[in-house]
């Protein structure tokens, strides 16, 4: 169903691009819609409004003396629903992350995985990536394997600062040059203790989060 929301986006404003006054009122027309499904709270409840979607665009618009003659109703709902969809998931995201943190300090834990996703042998269609935060002061290992098209993948590890009570990202950590090593040199586990080893020989030179 995003992919779908995606394809009537583009379609949407690849279409409205070459007409300025037509885009405006595409762009006004997924706002408003936007501020409807306001409705939903959560993607599943969004996703359960797609059946309505041409029906509660209509309606605003009518209600706000909008018209939508020459535009797509569809692809502006589909518009509209990515918008919300994206709303939507980075709150789930936010909240995700506050009940991981608060998991992994009433059991006691140091670090704390807040993403992880891909698998490193895979290749080009599913790389993978993880963010893990050494609790005590925020930092984290945000570690990613980058493919080459000539040699072996490597590893990215970049140290950024976090609140440590919500996961949310405050910005790089410069004082700590990025690290690239090659996937090669050892286990997704042993990259992985690498990254949190290089974090814990910063942390107490840093200033606390």
């Amino acid at each position: 169903m995003r992919a779908t929301w995606a394809e009537l986006e583009c379609q949407l404003f690849g279409a409205a691009m070459s007409d300025p006054t037509g885009y405006q009122r595409a762009i006004r027309a997924v706002r408003l819609l936007v501020d409807v499904l306001a409705i939903a709270q959560s993607t599943g409840q969004l996703a359960g409004l797609w059946e309505q979607a041409v029906e509660l665009l209509v309606d605003g618009a009518s209600a706000h003396g909008l018209s939508l003659a020459g535009l797509s109703e569809r692809q502006i709902a589909g518009a509209a629903f990515r918008l919300r969809d994206l709303e939507l998931r980075a709150r789930e995201l936010r909240e995700e992350r506050v009940r991981q943190i608060a998991v992994a300090r009433a059991a006691g834990a140091t670090w704390v995985v807040l993403e992880e996703a891909g698998e490193p042998a895979v290749g080009w269609l599913n790389p993978y990536r993880c963010l893990e935060m050494h609790l005590p002061t925020g930092l984290a290992a945000a570690s990613a394997v980058e493919l080459a098209t000539a040699g072996p993948p490597s590893l990215r590890v970049t140290v950024v600062r976090l609140d440590p009570s919500s996961g949310a990202v405050l910005g790089d950590c410069p004082e700590v040059n990025v690290q690239v090593v090659p996937v090669s040199s050892g286990g997704l586990e042993v990259l992985r203790a690498a990254a949190r080893n290089r974090v814990e020989a910063v942390a107490d030179l840093l200033p606390r989060s």
